[in-house]
């Protein structure tokens, strides 16, 4: 459901829209590693989230990240809302970015939003993906 949807992220890193735009993580390429994902730079809690444009029943969500070691700070979690509100959003799950996760959401959750936000409050932290998949049903 992601595929070519409007992402947005929290910042880009370096500045470089070419080569770390949110919009690198619904283009369908998952092998980027490291080269040309989505990334954001270092900050507090940064944040990726696609919007699916109507709402759906969320059933999964597949995150390729762009690490694969090293990461000082790799804990995130995904949710899922109506509004773009993290606050409103309800929890899916979480994952790690040393590795690609699937994230089963315990319920079916209904939304328009997925985002991606790192858990630590660390500001040298930041988040790589190469391309999220959303596994959804229309609502």
């Amino acid at each position: 459901m992601a595929l070519n949807k409007l992402a947005e992220s929290s910042s880009v890193y370096n500045g470089d829209f070419h080569a770390h735009s949110p919009l690198k993580m619904t283009d369908g390429e998952r092998t980027d590693k490291n080269l040309h994902c989505a990334a954001t730079k270092m900050e507090t809690q940064p944040w990726f989230r696609v919007d699916l444009q109507n709402v759906h029943q969320v059933d999964h969500v597949v995150v390729y990240t762009g690490w694969s070691n090293g990461e000082p700070c790799n804990a995130y979690q995904v949710r899922v809302g109506v509004t773009t509100s993290w606050s409103e959003m309800t929890s899916c799950g979480e994952g790690s970015q040393a590795k690609d996760e699937t994230i089963v959401c315990k319920d079916c959750l209904l939304g328009r939003y997925v985002q991606l936000q790192m858990k630590s409050v660390d500001a040298s932290c930041h988040i790589v993906t190469c391309e999220l998949e959303v596994i959804a049903t229309v609502v």
